[in-house]
């Protein structure tokens, strides 16, 4: 299991001590922010992208600070040094600086999620535990919500609306199969022998 955040190269799997998959999880999402807060965090009343203030703070804090890949439960920086600059479409200017991902880290990652899964960290949680980390996760996005949209609508140029919506969706979403996780049985329809 992967799940990219930041951008297209900042990857979370595993969990080093493998003791509860909602570890797993909020280590991302409720994990704390990066000194001096992520790019453009503000307060409902100011998400407008022309405030100039936020803009050159989330420029500034690009530069000085690298957001490194989440990988087996630690910040990883890349082993090959090489970063990615996260632009603003609509002016151009450098956002965040992430540590790229390379061939030696997708092989940390991919080795730490077989083992998770081989240690049947998931498979053996009861299915309400499940279903529970799923809702906490969706609380912890749903707490950061603004922040999130404004982080997609900055990164892609999007508008500010339409991330929104998209973080509303993934909140829903969590939120539905939260609710399955202990009502899905596995079951399949009989088919009769010799069928495929």
């Amino acid at each position: 299991m992967a799940i990219e955040v930041a951008s297209r190269n900042a990857i979370l799997i595993g969990n080093q001590e493998s003791t509860s998959a909602v570890d797993f999880f909020e280590a991302y999402f409720c994990a704390q922010k990066p000194k001096g807060g992520f790019p453009r965090k503000t307060r409902t009343k100011r998400l407008m992208l022309s405030t100039n203030r936020n803009r050159r703070r989330s420029t500034s804090m690009a530069t000085s600070e690298v957001i490194k890949n989440f990988i087996d439960g630690e910040w990883r920086d890349c082993s090959s040094g090489k970063r990615i600059e996260v632009d603003d479409p609509s002016n151009g200017e450098t956002v965040a600086v992430i540590a790229e991902a390379g061939p030696e880290e997708v092989h940390l990652a991919v080795a730490a999620a077989d083992r998770v899964f081989r240690d049947r960290v998931l498979i053996d949680m009861h299915p309400y535990d499940r279903g529970r980390m799923l809702f906490r996760v969706a609380d912890a996005l749903e707490a950061r919500s603004d922040e999130v949209a404004i982080i997609n609508c900055i990164e892609t140029g999007k508008a500010l609306d339409l991330a929104r919506g998209e973080v509303r969706t993934a909140v829903r979403y969590l939120r539905y199969y939260a609710g399955l996780a202990d009502k899905l049985e596995g079951r399949s329809i009989p088919r009769g022998g010799g069928s495929c």
